[in-house]
């Protein structure tokens, strides 16, 4: 009698397991339509996500560009700038040294 009354227990508890389980498995059931919206939607944040970094890359791109053009422009006119001022002071040193040197020839002459 024990026994019986084990098996009908166990029985019993079995039954319930597979009730859960049933449930569980009705709960989970998607159909192909939520399973398509589902991609749908991850293929749409993929897209914004690719989007956003597209528009990083670009705006990086676009700002170390026109940084490196702004230097070879500045840096050019610098160049210009230096050219000029050298050629200047060789100019003032040379008429300088000119005429230091036409001192010296008059007081040789002298």
């Amino acid at each position: 009698m024990d026994k019986k009354k084990q098996n009908a227990s166990i029985v019993s508890d079995l039954q319930r397991d597979w009730q859960k389980i049933d449930q569980l498995a009705e709960d989970s059931f998607v159909n192909e339509h939520a399973i398509a919206q589902e991609m749908e939607r991850f293929q749409q944040k993929r897209k914004r996500r690719f989007y956003k970094e597209l528009a990083a890359f670009i705006a990086t791109a676009l700002l170390l560009l026109s940084l490196l053009g702004f230097l070879l422009v500045r840096t050019q006119l610098f160049f210009i700038i230096l050219q000029i001022g050298t050629l200047l002071a060789g100019l003032i040193i040379l008429f300088w040294l000119y005429r230091k040197e036409t001192e010296r020839e008059r007081q040789w002459e002298k």
